[in-house]
This record gives structure tokens, sequence and C-alpha cells, in this order.
């Protein structure tokens, strides 16, 4: 099973600089911007599986953290 989160981005650029940043660490994340956005906003999206050991869940958590705008 998986979750989805979404984060929001303060812009378009800041949320590409972000999802850049932590593929660059190891963290794929999505990015989705306008016109892709019906509200207009950017956002992160985090796809969360079960499987994933707790070190490691930490571990994207952290980097996602590190890396916001």
């Amino acid at each position: 099973a998986a979750g989805i989160i979404s984060v929001a981005a303060p812009s378009a650029a800041a949320a590409v600089a972000w999802a850049v940043a932590c593929q660059e660490r190891g963290v794929a994340v999505g990015c989705f911007r306008p016109p892709s956005t019906p509200d207009n906003r950017s956002r992160l999206r985090l796809t969360i599986n079960v499987g994933v050991e707790r070190a490691d869940f930490e571990r994207a958590l952290d980097i996602i953290a590190e890396c916001a705008p």
C-alpha cells in the first residue's frame, strides 16, 4: 500500500529547485506547477510506500525538509 501527500511550494521555481535538490540526494518526488495545478499553486507530491524501512523513510523526510525553500 502507498499514500500520497501533496506539499505546497512557494513558487514554481522553488518547487523545481526543491525537487532537483531532493533528487540529487537520492529522494524522488513529483513536481507539479501551473498550468498542471488547478489552484495555480506549485506542489511536490510525495508517495509513501509501506514497504520502505523506517530508517529510509526518516532519512527521506529529513532530506525533503533540509532541501525545502
